[in-house]
């Protein structure tokens, strides 16, 4: 919060022990009158041991967890859920880059909990975002709780960084970025995901305050 000092007083900060736990959620609930709530937190492993243990299971019932504390601790004042997914949640691998095709809340990875698994790193982390997802507008309809949904999918998040940063500590989006425009041995070739869906974090930021804000946004998903 020293970069921000005049903000210091609008953030306040409960730890989760286990983000897959419900009642780890608890304590955050019960502190806070909260009308919306945003789900950010998945994980971003590399080189995973267990691509379950490590990847599918943490954001499939982390996810899940976020509704089922949301139903039980927050009060009538909660609104809205809303869950930050990604683009790797539509993505149809099987169309390859598929220039020109665009991208509707009707399109979904279709890689499965098993494919996903042994698919190497990529796949899991690919298939984790598109399983949270799905597994959490199931839920949605299965016990059609007070507050509704909202599910923001972007693409590759790049923009300006808060605080220092040193070129080798660059997290990937920004690292991806990077070897676009220095000189490298091994450039990424032409048509790599590399030059494919990016956004401005700026961008995402203002389509989650429209997701809390806008009324008639409630059960959509943006890609």
């Amino acid at each position: 919060m020293a970069i921000f000092p005049d903000l210091s007083s609008q953030l306040q900060i409960v730890e989760v022990h286990d983000i897959t736990k419900a009642d780890d959620f608890k304590k955050a609930f019960e502190k806070f009158k909260i009308g919306a709530v945003i789900n950010t937190a998945s994980p971003l492993v590399n080189s995973p041991k267990d691509v379950k243990a490590d990847v599918l299971d943490p954001a499939i019932k982390g996810g899940v967890a976020v509704l089922e504390a949301s139903a039980k601790f927050a009060g009538p004042q909660l609104k809205r859920v809303i869950h930050v997914g990604s683009f790797a949640s539509t993505l149809d691998l099987s169309l390859g880059l598929a220039p020109g095709k665009t991208y509707s809340p009707s399109d979904w990875n279709q890689l499965t909990y098993e494919e996903a698994a042994n698919g190497g790193d990529a796949a899991g982390y690919i298939g984790s975002k598109a399983l949270a997802e799905k597994r959490m507008w199931d839920w949605m309809k299965e016990n059609t709780p007070a507050f509704d949904m909202v599910s923001v999918d972007p693409a590759v998040i790049f923009g300006p960084h808060v605080g220092p940063v040193d070129l080798d500590h660059l997290n990937i989006s920004t690292q991806m970025i990077w070897e676009l425009v220095v000189p490298s041995p091994n450039p990424p070739p032409y048509n790599s995901g590399h030059l494919g869906a990016w956004v401005d974090v700026r961008d995402v930021s203002a389509a989650l305050l429209a997701a809390v804000k806008v009324p008639e946004a409630g059960g959509e998903q943006s890609d």
